[in-house]
């Protein structure tokens, strides 16, 4: 008699947790459009929010996005010789997206963002970085750039490309020359 009960209960227990693995998969389902507009999904949706707000199912894990984020932002620097004439220019970080693993990726775009915030990190960050990796440099001009993207029409219709650089905002930071050779940087 006592296998039998012990049975009874590990046949409970499958059928519990099997039924509440469809319901989660089903809030799952159902979850990113509890702001929609069928009547179903708006009178299930403060039940589902009991449920997805504690597992942090919110609403950034919803599948459409109103818009898609804050715009590129990157400063651009042009290296200048004695005389003031143009040695090289370039962006940092650089749009080159060659890493296998994308988190190196992610962290070039975060210091990016850092750097970009305000014209003082700008230049303290990569003023001694560009004088000391380009000796020939005796000045440098730096501009933060944050790039404006595209609405979606405008990409459907063709007037513009994801990446473009069109409608960018150039706001200048500064123009530096590079310490001397033994000069100390403080």
């Amino acid at each position: 008699m006592a296998g039998g009960s012990w049975h009874n209960l590990r046949v409970m227990l499958r059928k519990g947790l099997s039924l509440l693995i469809v319901l989660h998969c089903a809030v799952l389902l159902v979850a990113p459009y509890r702001t929609a507009h069928d009547p179903t999904a708006r009178d299930a949706r403060d039940w589902l929010e009991r449920y997805t707000r504690p597992l942090s199912f919110g609403v950034q894990w919803s599948f459409f996005a109103p818009e898609p984020g804050p715009p590129p932002v990157y400063v651009e620097w042009e290296l200048l010789d004695r005389e003031q004439k143009s040695l090289e220019r370039g962006t940092w970080p650089e749009t080159w997206d060659g890493f296998a693993i994308r988190e190196r990726q992610n962290k070039r775009t975060q210091a990016g963002r850092f750097v970009s915030q305000n014209d003082l990190q700008a230049e303290a960050v990569l003023l001694p970085f560009l004088c000391k990796t380009h000796p020939g440099a005796h000045a440098v001009k730096l501009w933060r750039v944050q790039e404006t993207l595209p609405r979606m029409e405008e990409v459907r219709s063709g007037q513009r490309k994801i990446g473009d650089r069109v409608g960018a905002d150039h706001h200048y930071v500064s123009h530096s020359f590079c310490p001397e050779p033994g000069e100390q940087n403080g």
